[in-house]
């Protein structure tokens, strides 16, 4: 038995004769994606940035996001991601757990 979608049937316009072609997995892909429907997506997807300075106090090994520190932002002229200058290096901070103070060096 033949597979007649293995098979691409035409029919010539001058000559009436029938033009019959092998298609091939290719012919088949591109013509799906050349004659398909297209999903469309009405909105983009968000995608949210995520951003912490993780550091574990060398006293009580307590870890925690010196980011969450409410001060942090507006205390320091320290950008986001910055690492190996003056402002990214001994910088002080003072654990939330057992609350003794020291030095880190920010990088990433």
């Amino acid at each position: 038995m033949i597979n007649l979608w293995n098979f691409v049937m035409s029919k010539n316009d001058i000559t009436g004769d029938s033009i019959i072609t092998k298609s091939s997995q290719t012919y088949r892909n591109n013509y799906d994606s050349i004659f398909r429907k297209k999903e469309s997506i009405q909105e983009n997807t968000i995608a949210a940035w995520s951003i912490s300075l993780d550091v574990e106090c060398p006293h009580c090994k307590y870890e925690y996001d010196i980011l969450s520190e409410t001060d942090f932002w507006t205390d320091t002229n320290i950008k986001p991601i910055e690492h190996d200058t003056p402002n990214s290096r001994n910088y002080e901070v003072e654990c939330p757990k057992c609350e003794k103070e020291f030095l880190v060096d920010f990088t990433y």
